[in-house]
């Protein structure tokens, strides 16, 4: 409020000066700049500037009589003194701020924590172990190479970003996965473990009742594999090639165990004989 005052005050004397001169260029100029101001600029610099200037007309105010004519000399002093310093100050109508702080995107930039990265090595050794070997590796989308000399196995990759694996085979079931590698000196070994595709086992019966089942198990291990005699069950192996046993029930018939020996992809068919229950078994 108390600049607001200071401010229709200089304008207020600076009116007197022009009833009394009307054309006095340098009291028009003035009046002109104060009412272009932004009103922040007139915050920030135009109230110290406007006491000055006041101070400085009723200087030039001789006792109580009227005001004196401001010569062009005199004016141009006061316009120096009036003006010069809001525009040392940069306090001009496209450079005015206020008093809040600096948000501007460098300011922003500089004060946002900064991503600091290890020192070391970009690239390292990396010795590819899949498992089968008798795959093709794809690395980062570029087209797959068989694994082995002569193809891909020690790649060198670099240790700042992530980097997509894709290991596919005729004898596995194709794995993908994202890997990071670790900083480090001497070769970093990479192991990845696949999955054969499974076996194809079909058993036929001559004599089965509708419903009979099938089981097939590996020996010692969990996990069953079942389904209806005559149809085609798959298979998993951890193997190219193992061994698997397999049982075919039936209500009112003798229990069938059987193994059979598959191979990944491959399929195997068994033929059986069921016999009832209280018949003696077949020489």
């Amino acid at each position: 409020a108390a600049e607001q005052k200071d401010r229709g005050a200089a304008l207020d004397a600076l009116n007197r000066v022009l009833a009394l001169d009307e054309g006095n260029d340098e009291a028009l100029r003035l009046i002109e700049r104060l009412s272009s101001q932004d009103r922040r600029a007139r915050a920030a610099g135009v109230g110290a500037v406007a006491l000055g200037m006041a101070a400085l007309i009723f200087a030039l105010w001789p006792g109580d009589g009227p005001p004196q004519r401001i010569e062009q000399e005199d004016a141009g002093v006061l316009a120096d003194a009036a003006i010069d310093a809001p525009r040392d100050a940069a306090i001009e109508d496209a450079a005015v701020e206020d008093a809040t702080p600096d948000v501007s995107d460098d300011a922003e930039d500089a004060s946002a924590p900064t991503l600091i990265r290890p020192a070391g090595p970009r690239m390292r050794r990396v010795r590819l172990l899949p498992s089968p070997r008798n795959v093709q590796i794809s690395i980062d989308g570029a087209p797959a190479r068989p694994w082995g000399a002569g193809g891909i196995e020690i790649v060198e990759l670099d240790v700042t970003r992530p980097h997509s694996l894709r290991f596919l085979g005729e004898c596995c079931t194709e794995v993908e996965r994202r890997v990071r590698i670790p900083r480090g000196e001497g070769v970093h070994e990479l192991r990845q473990q696949l999955l054969f595709k499974p076996a194809g086992l079909l058993i036929e019966c001559s004599n089965c009742p509708p419903g009979t089942r099938v089981e097939v198990r590996r020996r010692g291990a969990a996990g069953v594999v079942s389904g209806r005699v005559g149809r085609v069950l798959s298979v998993p192996l951890t193997e190219a090639s193992q061994l698997r046993e397999y049982r075919v029930t039936a209500e009112g018939y003798r229990t069938y165990n059987g193994a059979v020996t598959l191979r990944s992809t491959e399929p195997s068919e068994e033929q059986v004989t069921l016999e009832r229950e209280g018949e003696s078994a077949q020489p």
